[in-house]
């Protein structure tokens, strides 16, 4: 059964474009930049992890009307990404 086994072959990427554009960023991400400098001085010292499960329950927590602020400004990063 060992004998039959044989390792996956690894795909190699090709190099990349260094001057390719960066992937487009989704509302999320620009929810966490916007609110990590806040939440960083509501709780100084506060773990990454923590950090991390706390601007989640934060965005979870946002209304539809609240969310559309990041979604729109996701949406400008996707039309400059195309």
């Amino acid at each position: 059964l060992i004998e039959e086994h044989r390792p996956r072959k690894r795909s190699k990427r090709g190099p990349r474009d260094p001057a390719a554009p960066k992937r487009a960023s989704g509302a999320y991400v620009f929810f966490t930049n916007y609110m990590r400098p806040k939440v960083n001085q509501e709780f100084p010292g506060i773990k990454f992890v923590e950090l991390g499960k706390l601007l989640g329950e934060r965005w979870r927590a946002l209304t539809p009307a609240q969310k559309k602020q990041y979604e729109e400004m996701a949406a400008q990063d996707l039309q400059s990404y195309q």
